[in-house]
């Protein structure tokens, strides 16, 4: 939902599909907060160092660093999105910072106990008014359309759009794209026990 907003916002025109309502996923329930190096006594290393700790090895280096040297930039955009995290003067952050499971610092901004409700009400409401995007709510995408690249690898495919499932109407209907974005959630049966 960010990605789709924050294009809008620069004048690209783009469709968001979801498969139900644009409010009904998980992420309203999520009480926790995001994590982010806001102390200026914490650091990017620390913090990478603790997600893969924490990640038993299961995460991939280069992704953590990439998402946690991002993570203060995405707190501030969403502060300045009118996400009020809770304020607090004592740390050098300007947040209220959690210190949760895995961390070795306090670096967890968060609303009150419901983070997640703040998130997808703020969202929501910017995406319902930004030009240059449509909401398709009841979509299920089905397979993405592609095609072999010229003179290069059968392997290597173009994205073109993807076929989706009208859920209202029962039909398959083709979205054509430049480009395609792929943001599933939270990959539920990714473990046998989740």
């Amino acid at each position: 939902m960010s990605l789709s907003l924050r294009l809008a916002q620069a004048g690209v025109r783009c469709a968001l599909l979801t498969k139900a309502k644009l409010a009904s996923g998980s992420t309203a329930w999520a009480q926790g907060g995001i994590a982010a190096v806001l102390d200026p006594h914490d650091s990017t290393r620390s913090h990478v160092d603790d997600t893969l700790a924490a990640g038993a090895g299961l995460c991939h280096q280069d992704v953590v660093q990439m998402v946690v040297q991002n993570s203060t930039r995405a707190i501030n955009w969403l502060t300045r999105e009118g996400v009020a995290f809770d304020p607090d003067g004592t740390t050098g952050a300007g947040y209220h910072l959690a210190r949760e499971g895995g961390h070795t610092h306090r670096r967890v901004a968060h609303v009150a106990d419901s983070t997640g409700q703040a998130l997808v009400q703020t969202l929501n409401g910017k995406v319902l008014d930004a030009e240059h995007l449509s909401i398709l709510e009841g979509f299920i995408a089905i397979d993405l359309i592609t095609r072999p690249v010229p003179g290069r690898d059968p392997a290597d495919q173009r994205c073109l759009g993807l076929y989706a499932l009208n859920a209202a109407t029962g039909r398959v209907e083709t979205i054509a794209a430049d480009a395609v974005v792929l943001a599933c959630g939270g990959a539920s049966k990714a473990y046998l026990y989740t």
